[in-house]
Order: structure tokens, then C-alpha cells, then sequence
């Protein structure tokens, strides 16, 4: 038995780029991964919240990641990437809609709240 000779390759070989575009993104996640992470439970007391409850939230986020990476990557070959891109589309539009909805309300309601509760205006005084 004697084994194949190991080929070199030859100089004109480029990585593609997209490859890089996905060797990027991986490093800029994996950064923020290890800059957000550590200083996640300090931040969240800031706001009232225990480590323990940052933590768990965490953890649920790597969890569920891990559990349907596999069942996404599946669906995903199975149907293509437009699907997917549909769905990010309408679960993001839906997403700026309610909080641009919400901005807009909270706007009217703060500006309904303060009418009521203002006093006459300098020139409902003067008409008396």
C-alpha cells in the first residue's frame, strides 16, 4: 500500500469573497461575543437586574441557537434562501411597525395627557 504523493497548490489560487465576507462576519460575531458577555450581568444590575437572570438569559439564547441551528440548516437546504429571506423581511417590517406604532401612540398620548392636564393658555386668560 503506498500512499498518494501530496499536491501542492498552485499559486493562482484565490480564496473566493465570500468566503471572506463569511470569515468576517464569524470574527466580528465571535468578537462581540467576547466583548458583550463578560460585562453583560455588570451592566444588567445596572438596570435592577441580577447576574443570575442575565446569565440565564444568555445561556438560553446559546442554547436554543445550538438546538435549531441543525433544523434551520435543514429547512434551508430544503427550501431555499429566498423563504428565508421573505420571512426576515415580513418578521422585520412587522417589527418596525409595531415600534414606529408604538413611538406614534406614546407620542399622542403624552401630548392628550399634557393638554388635559395644562392650564388655560395665556391667550384663554386674556379673553376673560
Amino acid at each position: 500500500m503506498s500512499a498518494d504523493p501530496v499536491t501542492q497548490p498552485s499559486a493562482g489560487v484565490r480564496i473566493p469573497r465570500e468566503l471572506w465576507v463569511l470569515v468576517a462576519s464569524a470574527f466580528v460575531i465571535a468578537l462581540g461575543f467576547g466583548l458583550i458577555l463578560p460585562v453583560l450581568p455588570q451592566f444588567a444590575q445596572s438596570f435592577g437586574v441580577g447576574a443570575t437572570a442575565s446569565s440565564v438569559v444568555v445561556s438560553a439564547f446559546a442554547f436554543f441557537r445550538l438546538l435549531f441551528a441543525p433544523a434551520g440548516a435543514i429547512y434551508h437546504a430544503r427550501r431555499g434562501q429566498w423563504v428565508w429571506a421573505a420571512l426576515f423581511g415580513i418578521f422585520g417590517s412587522a417589527t418596525k411597525l409595531v415600534g414606529i406604532l408604538l413611538v406614534i401612540g406614546t407620542f399622542y398620548l403624552v401630548q392628550g395627557g399634557l393638554a388635559l392636564a395644562a392650564p388655560e393658555t395665556p391667550a384663554q386668560a386674556e379673553s376673560r
